[in-house]
């Protein structure tokens, strides 16, 4: 993908996002944290790093074969998945820490 493309990709993921998950979204603009920086780095790596690795697998197989907008499903499913969680934050730092901490978990990383 093109720059321009892939950025037109992030932007949908966005969309979507506020349009599915109203109150989450909502409350991260209040924060004010970007879901734009964070689609990007997890559509850029196709979730690698925030996902285990055999369902990062399974993921970029089904990409293959229906395409982004597998990756836009994932990507909602995992902020629908935290979102109790996403919503006791307070501060955006707090958030991205959790999201952070959440990824090396999940990965098993240290």
């Amino acid at each position: 993908l093109s720059g321009e493309r892939f950025m037109c990709h992030v932007e949908s993921l966005d969309t979507l996002f506020e349009a599915r998950c109203r109150t989450l979204y909502s409350h991260l603009r209040k924060l004010e944290v970007d879901m734009i920086d964070i689609f990007e780095v997890w559509l850029a790596r196709l979730f690698v790093g925030f996902l285990e690795y055999d369902i990062v697998l399974r993921i970029i197989d089904v990409f293959l074969l229906e395409g982004s907008k597998v990756l836009f499903r994932f990507g909602l499913a995992a902020m629908m998945m935290h979102k109790e969680s996403l919503l006791k934050c307070r501060t955006g730092s707090q958030l991205k820490t959790y999201l952070a901490k959440l990824m090396r978990t999940r990965t098993r990383a240290k």
